[in-house]
């Protein structure tokens, strides 16, 4: 197994002979590369000119988008982004300016983000 940590613009310097043990929990943006495949996203992002509230001015809607985008009686529009886009106005008209999408599956452990 190689180490690397990832450096702007997603170019990689080879990581392993700097790594201190003690460090690793520290090191940000460490990738790893097992069996010859690595995963980088390469995806360039449109747009982060998005002005951001302050912290203490966020308001922030927690969104599960099975449970939001659709109900009982509309199955098919149930757990789409296009349903959930369709409602967006009607969390701005609450006050909302944030959302915090949750997880579409449960993942294993004693605590994860649907049950504490």
């Amino acid at each position: 197994m190689t180490l690397y940590k990832l450096i702007r613009n997603l170019q990689i310097l080879n990581y392993l002979n700097e790594l201190n043990l003690d460090d690793a929990e520290q090191a940000v943006g460490v990738l790893i590369i097992k069996n010859g495949k690595r995963i980088i996203d390469e995806y360039e992002w449109k747009y982060d000119d998005c002005v951001l509230p302050k912290d203490e001015q966020l308001v922030i809607y927690e969104l599960h988008v099975g449970d939001f985008s659709g109900g009982e009686d509309d199955r098919n529009s149930r757990g789409t982004f296009k349903n959930v886009m369709n409602k967006i106005g009607y969390l701005k008209e609450l006050g909302v300016n944030a959302i915090e999408l949750m997880p579409i599956k449960e993942y294993p452990g004693k605590e994860n983000c649907l049950h504490k």
